[in-house]
């Protein structure tokens, strides 16, 4: 069976795990966490952009305390909103839930399936906050013109990175270009720490809330560096430092990532080249089948995180997926968009337009995409597809 997903070379993690061990401090905040919060303050340091640079980057125990550190960190009132697309996973919403904000969905383009800039106006009110924008698939959001509006109506803008890590817009990484930046290091994702995350922070406005709401809502983080001779409860917060064994790991796989990412990419392109004719457009082959596939960013970088095929229609998408497994073939769909969720139902607005969105849950469907794959396996998921989509079982 080819996987959909597999990790990258975790034997490289042995070393630093053992010198952990070792050491004998399994728990957070130990010099592999600060190993690779230098790592990944570098990577995401545009060498022609001194003004991308992170202001501070803080290692959480997942993706989703990322989120939920940034949304705590902009001090919600009751009633003050938050933009984000309803094609997105549920820890976004979550995030701002738990923080006492409302979710206010907008909708996605078609190109990328990320937060269209043109259909943000439409929920704007005189209780918005904030944007969380999702680079979904490892493709950059448009970037200046979420900005651009932000700027215009004075809100925050929080970057969704849990699929981007080294994806660029206008030559800035991902996660540098808003107010936050939140990355995902899950087992799922193309840098890996089994569970992990990061908080970047690129306004300094945030940096001393963010470091206490992580640390339980204490200043020990000020007292470790002997600004304070004892450390006390300061405000809310929670422990979202994350083991040293994970961070070990972690470590490794950022040692790893240009090689990951240029190896994913690659692969996205194999694909791309595949489901497209010359002049960019879905081949004529594949249109009874399918409405669009992943395309490549005109304005930045993606890092190759996943590639879809989105079908007109539920039963082809599960045919396919069946098919492909009868093959030896492991493909899949991916989330339901939030307001077709049970609980996401109730956010829904008069001023909610879901045509892209309708059904994306049942229809999209993900092909095999990680570092390890080789191209004879990518020929095969290839040939396979193909047979699939023209008719030909």
């Amino acid at each position: 069976m080819i996987p959909f997903h597999k990790p990258y070379r975790l034997d490289q993690a042995r070393h630093a795990i053992e010198q952990v061990l070792t050491l004998g401090k399994t728990e957070g905040d130990g010099p592999m966490t600060a190993c690779c919060q230098n790592d990944i303050s570098t990577c995401l340091t545009s060498k022609n952009a001194a003004k991308s640079n992170p202001a501070e980057v803080l290692m959480m125990t997942s993706g989703t305390h990322a989120l939920e550190a940034a949304l705590y960190a902009i001090n919600l009132d009751a009633g003050d909103e938050v933009i984000l697309p309803s094609f997105a996973y549920p820890s976004a919403a979550n995030a701002v839930i738990l923080a006492g904000g409302t979710v206010v969905y907008a909708e996605v383009e078609p190109s990328h399936l990320t937060i269209d800039p043109a259909r943000i106006k439409y929920h704007i009110t005189p209780h918005t906050k904030a944007i969380l924008v999702v680079h979904y698939g490892g493709v950059s959001c448009d970037m200046p013109a979420i900005m651009a509006i932000a700027q215009t109506h004075h809100l925050i803008v929080i970057e969704d990175c849990a699929q981007s890590f080294l994806s660029s817009d206008h030559g800035l990484f991902t996660g540098t270009i808003g107010h936050f930046g939140c990355f995902s290091f899950h087992g799922t994702k193309d840098i890996v720490a089994g569970e992990g995350g990061a908080l970047v922070i690129n306004h300094p406005d945030y940096v001393k809330f963010a470091r206490q709401f992580r640390q339980k809502g204490t200043n020990r983080d000020e007292f470790a560096i002997g600004q304070v001779n004892f450390y006390e409860w300061i405000s809310c917060g929670s422990s979202y430092a994350p083991s040293e064994i994970a961070m070990a790991l972690l470590h490794s796989q950022l040692e790893l990532s240009d090689e990951i990412v240029t190896s994913k990419r690659a692969l996205f392109t194999r694909y791309l080249a595949f489901f497209r004719n010359e002049s960019g457009g879905l081949s004529e082959r594949y249109q009874s089948h399918l409405v669009s596939t992943s395309t490549s960013p005109k304005y930045g970088k993606a890092n190759g995180h996943l590639f879809y095929l989105l079908f007109h229609a539920a039963d082809q998408a599960t045919a396919f997926i069946r098919y492909l497994s009868d093959q030896g073939i492991d493909a899949r769909t991916h989330f339901v968009p939030l307001h077709e969720s049970q609980f996401g139902r109730q956010f829904i607005r008069p001023e909610n337009d879901f045509h892209v969105e309708a059904g994306l849950g049942q229809r999209l469907v993900r092909l095999p995409l990680f570092a390890a794959l080789t191209f004879a396996e990518q020929d095969y998921i290839l040939t396979v597809a193909d047979r699939f989509l023209l008719g030909e079982i």
